[in-house]
């Protein structure tokens, strides 16, 4: 029984480590399919319709102060590493920049329901999941009709957690992911809730420093074990951020009633934002959802294809000098003149030599200037200052100039030079090795897990009060489970096959499995009912 008429299910499937498949869809011999990036989606409350009534807001007080040194965070999320990665990291909810509101940062823990006439039913506060609010529980019963109005808004924060026990009972309900997250000084402790610290703008992928996944059965794992059962991040380098810790109180001199003017002031201190990529203004430079990594070898990550190399690790000293050399001879851009791809580009640019500069500089303890960088003469070095503030005025041209060369080399013609190196950590073309040409991702047969995601659309009429289950078929026999009962539309589901469990054997090969069928049935007590149908939107493989 669905929600909404008509009555049909939006999905998308995702099913990762191995394959994908849909009701029912016959695998590819080998199941050798392209690695294909996980869809970027909106997640929060969602209006169903109309201009969404932005609620009244107090005025935030803050009931608590900290001494703490925070030098760790976690943050529970049902995304998988390889989708976050892909994404450059945790970027915060909507187009937030210019909305004053998305930095209130007590309107970012808030959301209402509302009636039919926009009149608030209910508050509910949702700290640390708000980037990927749950849903109105289902525990309610069968003849309360669901809200009619569910409002959200951009924010620009992405909540964690100084407890990792606070973070797992956030997503309790459901299997998720438990990020391990290095503190920098752009993130603050937020006293206004307990346990809560909140990063401002976003979190770069080179920040997490591993993760591991949290199922529905057993108890929650003791710090000790969460250290002990991580899978670390192979993009984390623990040198750059070595020392660096998040602010552990609200920043001095917010003003509340101009919250974005006060981060800007916040990010633009020396030694918080230049951890994070900051130029000056927001959003962050996240890297593009559709890049990877640029090592010229397969890197050991959550998927087998090339993980996600941030810049600020990958590019070197020579690689900076090597800009700066091409720099020096350029005229100053006319930001009026770019075009908006190139735009992007540049600030990309902008924030990768910034971070690097900066993490090399902390390395140092604070020595503004390496042996390499030092040789340079004085006009050279008035370049790397200007780099370091992500104030370089022809950048540009060096992205117009990346953008040839990345040309070039997905036309498989080689590429050689230290400016191509350059150009390909900074922009990472998906696939590529080092001399531009394009590596086959390594084969996968056999595996000891599978992992299957479900994501509901937000479209009208997605959700069901019918439990959504599933099978997995082929010769190595079936395995059967469930996604959900009674979910609501725009939310996400994960379930773990495990080959011992399912199929008595340690790990099973692809072949054997053949066919995965998604199933809705109808359900009051042990009766079933009218069954809804799927519209499949999306399947995708990641291997």
């Amino acid at each position: 029984m669905a929600f909404l008429q008509p009555r049909i299910i939006f999905i998308a499937i995702f099913f990762f480590l191995s394959l994908v498949s849909s009701t029912p869809v016959k695998l590819p011999s080998g199941s050798s399919a392209a690695v294909t990036n996980h869809i970027s989606v909106f997640r929060g409350i969602v209006s169903r319709g109309g201009d969404a009534k932005r609620p009244k807001y107090e005025d935030y007080v803050p009931n608590k102060t900290t001494d703490r040194v925070v030098t760790l965070v976690y943050r529970s999320d049902r995304r998988a590493p390889s989708a976050i990665s892909n994404e450059g990291g945790f970027r915060p909810q909507g187009q937030y920049e210019d909305s004053e509101d998305a930095f209130r940062i007590n309107l970012h823990t808030r959301f209402r329901v509302l009636d039919d006439s926009g009149n608030p039913l209910e508050e509910n506060s949702d700290s640390e999941g708000s980037q990927e609010s749950d849903y109105p529980d289902s525990d309610a019963s069968d003849d309360e009709e669901p809200a009619k109005d569910y409002v959200a808004w951009p924010s620009a924060y992405v909540s964690t957690a100084t407890s990792h026990y606070y973070a797992i009972k956030v997503n309790e309900a459901v299997e998720h992911y438990l990020y391990i997250i290095h503190a920098v000084p752009s993130m603050f402790v937020n006293d206004g809730v307990e346990d809560e610290v909140l990063a401002v703008g976003g979190i770069p992928w080179s920040l997490v420093r591993g993760w591991l996944r949290i199922g529905l059965e057993g108890e929650f794992p003791t710090l000790a074990e969460v250290e002990d059962r991580m899978e670390p991040n192979p993009a984390y380098n623990p040198q750059m951020w070595e020392g660096l810790a998040a602010t552990p109180d609200l920043p001095s001199g917010w003003d509340q009633q101009h919250s974005r003017q006060s981060a800007i002031n916040f990010m633009s201190q020396p030694g918080v934002g230049t951890h994070v990529g900051w130029t000056g203004r927001f959003p962050l430079p996240f890297p593009s959802p559709s890049t990877a990594g640029s090592s010229a070898e397969p890197v050991p990550g959550p998927s087998n294809q090339q993980s996600f190399h941030d810049p600020a690790v990958t590019l070197s000293e020579e690689d900076v000098v090597t800009a700066a050399d091409y720099l020096r001879t350029r005229e100053p851009c006319e930001d009026s003149s770019l075009d908006a791809r190139t735009r992007h580009s540049t600030l990309e640019a902008d924030a990768a030599f910034a971070r690097r500069l900066a993490s090399l500089d902390h390395a140092r303890a604070g020595d503004a200037t390496s042996d390499l960088i030092g040789q340079q003469d004085p006009s050279a070095r008035a370049i790397y200052d200007r780099l370091r503030n992500a104030e370089e005025p022809s950048t540009c041209h060096l992205a117009t100039e990346c953008r040839g060369y990345l040309r070039r080399a997905s036309e498989k013609r080689e590429i050689t030079g230290g400016l191509a190196q350059v150009c390909q950590k900074i922009f990472r073309p998906m696939g590529l090795s080092s001399t531009g040409k394009t590596k086959a991702p390594a084969q996968c047969t056999k595996i000891h897990t599978i992992h299957i995601d479900l994501s509901l659309s937000n479209a009208e009429g997605a959700g069901t009060y019918d439990q959504i289950a599933g099978t997995l078929e082929g010769p190595a026999g079936t395995a059967k489970f469930v996604f959900a009962t009674k979910p609501w539309g725009n939310s996400k589901f994960t379930v773990s096959v495990k080959a011992k469990d399912s199929f008595n054997t340690d790990e099973i090969n692809l072949n054997s499995i053949k066919r995965l069928n998604i199933t809705a049935q109808g359900l009051i007590g042990f009766l079933p009912l009218y069954n809804d149908k799927f519209q499949v939107q999306g399947k995708m493989m990641e291997k």
